[in-house]
Order: structure tokens, then sequence, then C-alpha cells
């Protein structure tokens, strides 16, 4: 590689270098060097083993043609490329410096501030790598280029064609005959473009379609015959673009168009014949979009669902046969949304399900039909006042985040109705920030076992929060407890643990026994007065909290009727415990107070 040497004029001392050994030439950005036809330079012309790049140096040495005249040579096509056309007289001496070329391989840049046309690459019928017209480096993209005839011959490009910062260009006539695009195909910043005609014949880009920051962009019309691309479709900041008409065809995406750019798209509607996504869909910051009416054929996206930053939508109608994502979904951000409606067929989700900051939602109909989520659950909402639609969720993979808004607004939740039939998640259960939330009920058939770690705080009226789930978990925690800035009776971690201990008071099996425990509060013993049609061995265990005990008596061959015990509980530290009692197949317990 020899570049940026200001004052170097010469090659011929380099005159020892052995041609077999060179696998590439880099000759660029010499302002002075005007004399190249050194012997190794010449030989490795005639025959190169890998890529050429000769370019912005003196005359003489300014591209791989000048070099050949200077060695008596004629040029082949370069088997490795590469090809740098920067001046309308570069595009006019193609033919003449490189006969009988037409397919040509590598990189092809065509950037000039003197390029008018492209008639002189007329013969070109098959480019095998990346064909950049406009791209800038440095310079002004082509200014004066308005259309690219020239190219009406060029059938297909191995890799990348990228059309960049071309101001002149209006359409993409010139390339009628374009058939395919092995990779992917960036249109970018053509403050004049406004449609893709030209475009007429291309059937597939292998990767993705960018197109973006074109400012007149009005219309797609020229793409109509595109069935495929194999990766993204992004479609953004073209602030004149009204529709998608041009796409109608399109039936494969690797994934799917992120649209987005403040732009006045208003409809979906060409995408029905869109059936499935490999990867990823983004659909955001569109200002007129009110519902995804154009996406019924689609039944399952691969990767990453966003719906976030469209100001007009109101519900989801258009999504009706969706059935799985694989990735996450993410609704968020959008201000007029109301309901998930049109979710109806979403039975599984693959990642997260995070649904925040939508202003208006005031409901979850829509997801009945979601069983699972393999990552976590996150509602935060202003509007909604319970979690009825997801009534059918039975498992979630990680965390379940219910959350009230941090930043602005204030919770409107009175109620988790509507996880009743949630049996299982793999995280941290967190409910917070909530001012109108009392109890949680709808959270009592969560596995304990399947909680990691459990937050409740800053729910101001949230006082009742001993449901099974809940007591459960703190009689044998997996991971942390944080209990905190809730109303009196859900606290602490010992409130929440005295409230769990007289529900199961209260919910014990009837019968006829009577238990009573006195005094209380007890210092050093206390008597149990037992009345009881049972005959046989019972046992009692005193509890502490955390659900350990920490004594027990065994009364063997006991008959019915009343009976009287005296309990040594004076090695026992001052709290609070339950005496818990277990007679046959009942169970009886009872609060005490140790006091020193």
């Amino acid at each position: 590689m020899i570049m940026g040497n200001v004052t170097l004029s010469s090659l011929t001392e380099l005159e020892n270098i052995d041609t077999s050994s060179i696998t590439g030439i880099y000759i660029y950005d010499n302002l002075s060097l005007s004399t190249c036809e050194a012997t190794w330079l010449c030989a490795y012309l005639a025959s190169p083993n890998g890529s050429v790049n000769i370019y912005s140096n003196a005359p003489g040495c300014n591209n791989p043609s000048e070099v050949a005249d200077g060695c008596g040579i004629v040029l082949p096509c370069l088997p490795f490329g590469n090809y740098y056309f920067l001046s309308q007289d570069d595009i006019n001496n193609f033919q003449t410096n490189y006969p009988g070329c037409t397919e040509i391989e590598g990189y092809v840049t065509i950037q000039g501030d003197d390029i008018t046309n492209l008639d002189g690459l007329n013969v070109l019928t098959s480019i095998g790598g990346i064909l950049e017209i406009g791209k800038d480096y440095g310079g002004n993209g082509n200014p004066v280029l308005t259309d690219l005839t020239g190219l009406e011959n060029l059938t297909s490009i191995g890799r990348f064609l990228s059309i960049e910062d071309n101001d002149a260009l209006t359409n993409l006539t010139g390339l009628e005959n374009l058939v395919s695009i092995g990779e992917g195909f960036k249109i970018y910043s053509n403050n004049f473009l406004t449609s893709l005609t030209g475009l007429e014949s291309l059937t597939s880009i292998g990767g993705d379609l960018n197109i973006y920051n074109n400012a007149d962009l009005a219309s797609l019309t020229g793409v109509e015959s595109l069935t495929s691309i194999g990766g993204d479709l992004n479609i953004y900041n073209n602030a004149d673009l009204a529709s998608l008409t041009g796409l109608e065809n399109l039936t494969t995406i690797g994934e799917y168009p992120s649209k987005n750019g403040k732009a006045s798209l208003a409809s979906l509607t060409l995408f029905d014949n869109v059936a499935s996504i490999g990867g990823n869909c983004s659909i955001y910051d569109n200002y007129a979009l009110s519902n995804l009416t154009g996406l019924e054929g689609l039944t399952s996206i691969g990767g990453n669902f966003s719906i976030c930053d469209n100001y007009a939508l109101t519900n989801l109608t258009g999504l009706e046969n969706l059935a799985s994502i694989e990735g996450d979904l993410d609704i968020y951000y959008n201000n007029a949304l109301t309901s998930l409606t049109g979710l109806e067929g979403l039975n599984s989700i693959g990642g997260d399900l995070d649904i925040y900051y939508n202003a208006a939602l005031t409901s979850l109909t829509g997801v009945e039909g979601l069983a699972s989520i393999g990552g976590s659950l996150t509602i935060s909402s202003e509007c909604l006042t319970c979690l009825t639609g997801l009534d059918n969720l039975t498992s979630i993979g990680e965390d379940l985040r219910i959350l009230g808004p941090i930043m602005n607004g204030s919770s409107s939740l009175t109620s988790l109705t509507g996880l009743e039939n949630l049996a299982s998640i793999g995280g941290t259960l967190e409910i917070s920030n909530h001012y109108f939330l009392t109890n949680l009920t709808g959270l009592e058939n969560i596995a304990a076992e399947s909680i990691i770690n459990l937050r409740i705080f800053n729910n101001s009226d949230l006082s009742s929060c001993a449901v099974q789930s809940i007591c459960d978990y703190l009689a044998a925690p997996n991971g942390t407890i944080e209990i905190a800035y809730n109303a009196p009776g859900c606290n602490s971690q010992q409130e929440v643990q005295e409230a769990c201990w007289i529900l199961h008071i209260e919910n014990r099996p009837t019968g006829e026994e009577q238990l009573n425990v006195y005094p209380n509060p007890a210092y050093n013993r206390m008597i149990l007065n037992l009345n009881t049609t049972f005959s046989g061995s019972f046992r009692v265990c005193l509890y502490n909290l955390t659900g350990i005990c920490l004594k027990s008596w065994q009364f063997e061959t006991q008959s019915s009727g009343t009976k009287e015990f005296v309990m040594d509980i004076s090695e026992i530290p001052a709290g609070i415990y339950f005496f818990r009692l277990q007679i046959g197949n009942e169970v009886v317990t009872r609060k005490i107070i140790k006091v020193k």
C-alpha cells in the first residue's frame, strides 16, 4: 500500500519487488505521483493476482489505464477489481482502457463532480462485487448526474448496490434490466429523487433494502416486480412518502419493514401477501398510521416485533392471524392506542412482552389467546385499571413486573384481575408505584418456587398482600425480598407474614377441636387448653415469622375431652410466634406474643 505521500513522484526505486509475492495493490492519494511504470507494477497489471486500487494520484498514475499506457500494455478485465470512475473522462474511456470487458468484479465506484452521464459503461452486463454510485468520500457525490442511463445492460450485482448523495438524480432510469442484487441495496440522501422508476425488472434482493433520507421521494413506483428481500426492509425519513405503492408484490421478507421517520405513511395495505418474517419487525414513528390493516396474512415473526411511537394508532387491527413471535413484543409510546384488539390469534411470545407508556391504553383486550411468554412481562400504563385480557396466560419464563409510571402521570390500576390462571414465572415478581391498588388478588395461583425475587413497594393503598403465592414464597424464599412503602398491613415483610398466618388460621379446616393458649402475651411458659373429640397422639410446633419450627412437643396416647398442657418457652426470644397444633388431619394455629 502506497498512500498519502504528498511529495512522492515516482515508483522507479522499487525495482526489485517479486511480482508473485503481491496479492493486491493500493496506490492512492499521492498528489505528486506521476511515474508508476515500474517493472514489477507493469508485470502485475498484465496479470493481476488480486485487486487493483490506483486513484487520486497525479496524471500518469491516476488510474490503472494511465499506468498501463506508461507500461505499454493493454489491460485485461481486472479479475478481482477494483474500478474507480472519478471523472467523466474515466467513464468515457472505459471501453478503450478495458476493451471487451463486460463482466467486472470487485468494487465499482462512480463519484465525480463533472460526471453527467454513464454512457461509457453501456457494455456492462454484471458486476460481481459492489456498485457505489455517488458515495461521498469527502467530495460532493455526483452533483450533476440526472439519471443512470448507460447501465441499461446491467442485469445482476453480486453484492451491494448503493445510490447515495446524487443531488440531481430524480429517478433511476438506466437500471431497467437489473434483475437481482446478491446482498444489500441502499438508496440514501438523494435530495431530488421522486420515484424508483427504472427498477421495473428487479425481483430479488439477498440482504437489506434501505431507503432513507430522500427528501422528495413521494412514491416507490418502479419496484412492482420485487417479490423477495432476504434481510431488513427499512424505509424512513422520507418526508414526502405517503404510501408504499410499488411493493404490492412483495411476498418474502427476511426481516420485516422498519418504517419510521415522521413521514405521512397512513397504511400498510400493500403487505397483505407477506405471511412470515424471518427476523425483526419494527413499525414506529408514523404520525398518520391508525391501524395495521394490510398485515392480515402475517402468521409468524422469527425475531422481535416493535410497535412504537405511532401517534395515531388506536388498535392493532390487521394482526388477527399472527400466532407466534419468537423474539420480543414491544408496544410503547403509542399515545392513541386504547386496546390490543387485533392480537386475538397470538398464542406465544418467545421473548419479552413489554407494554408501557401508551397514554390512552385502558384495556388489554385482544390478547386472550396468549398462553405463554418465554421472557419477561412488563406492564406500565397510566390508564389501565385491571389486567383483564391476560386471562389465559399460564406461564412466564422470566420476570413479572407490573409497574406504575415513574417519570410522568400516575397509575389507575385497582386490580390484578386477569392473572388468575398464571401458574409460574421464572424470575422477579414486582408490583410497584400504584396508588389505587389495594390487594394482590389475581396472583394467588403462581407457584412460589417459580418466584426468584419479590419486590412490593411504593403502593400507597396496598394493605392486603397475603395471597397464597406470596405467603408460600415468604415461608421458603428463593431470593431477595423487598416489601416497603405500602399501606399498613403490607408495609414490611413481617406485616405480610403475620397476615399470612392469620389467613392460614381463618382458612383452616372446620372441626370440633377448640384450642386456647394463655397467658398471651407470655413470659416463660404458656398453657395450651384443648377440647377435642380426638383420641391418640398429637404434635405442637412453635413457629417464627419465617415459618421455621423453633420448638416442638409430642403428646402420645391422649384421650378425648378437655386437656391442659404446660409449654416451656423460656429459651425463646421475645417476639411474635405461632403455635401450630396437628390432630389427625386437622391443623389449628394460634398467634402468641413472647415477652421477656
